[in-house]
């Protein structure tokens, strides 16, 4: 037997037959799996007024690098409902980001997209995050979503 509780805090007995409960733990089970998708990411784009007009409107993800010497290093990830407007507000001479400043006035820099739905943003941008050290702190992001991050591919 399991019991309830009522909106007056009044504890009821409450009996779930075990195929409703069973559908029910399937149920969190599946919400609960990260959704996974196959994105189609851009080439290395230079992160100057030329290269952000390769954009179109869509909506998507990005994720900007600096170059130094060979090596390329991932300073910070994104989403933006518009891709040409969110890259037009990171070139050298509009970025607010003081981390991200250092950066672009000391390196080469770069950015790439894929397109995303906009229900999905949040979790492709989780993923990024996640795979690019957001945790470790390698990150110039100052805020990112608090939500299960999606499978996606990073090439």
């Amino acid at each position: 037997m399991q019991f309830l509780i009522n909106k007056t805090g009044h504890v009821l007995p409450h009996q779930i037959s075990t195929p409703n409960f069973l559908f029910f733990i399937l149920l969190l089970f599946m919400y609960s799996l990260p959704t996974s998708f196959r994105l189609k990411w851009s080439e290395r784009i230079p992160l100057t007024t030329e290269g952000v007009s390769r954009l179109h409107t869509v909506s998507g993800v990005y994720r900007l690098v600096y170059q130094n010497g060979n090596d390329f290093t991932v300073y910070y990830v994104g989403q933006a409902v518009d891709l040409a407007a969110r890259m037009t507000d990171h070139l050298a001479d509009n970025e607010q980001n003081n981390c991200c400043k250092r950066i672009t006035g000391r390196y080469p820099h770069f950015y790439r997209v894929a397109g995303v739905e906009t229900s999905n943003l949040d979790s492709c941008e989780r993923a990024l995050w996640e795979n690019y050290g957001g945790r470790q702190g390698l990150l110039c992001n100052e805020r990112i979503p608090i939500v299960t991050p999606a499978n996606i591919n990073m090439d």
